[in-house]
């Protein structure tokens, strides 16, 4: 979906809207309700009903280098 670069342009007061897709699921409709509430425009978010949500983690750590 890439929510985190228009999440961080609203919070700065950039009228902002994502174009993405999501499914018809519990993922699906969390994602259009968080989006709701940082104020970002979703309205070019397309639903797939008969499909699920893809979500990916990014995880960061700390690699010791020798």
């Amino acid at each position: 979906m890439g929510r985190n670069f228009p999440v961080a342009l609203s919070r700065l007061g950039v009228q902002t809207c994502l174009v993405s897709a999501v499914g018809g699921d519990a993922i699906g409709r969390y994602l259009l309700e968080d989006l709701e509430n940082e104020g970002i425009d979703s309205r070019h978010v397309k639903i797939f009903r008969n499909k699920h949500s893809e979500v990916t983690i990014a995880s960061l750590c700390k690699i010791k280098r020798f």
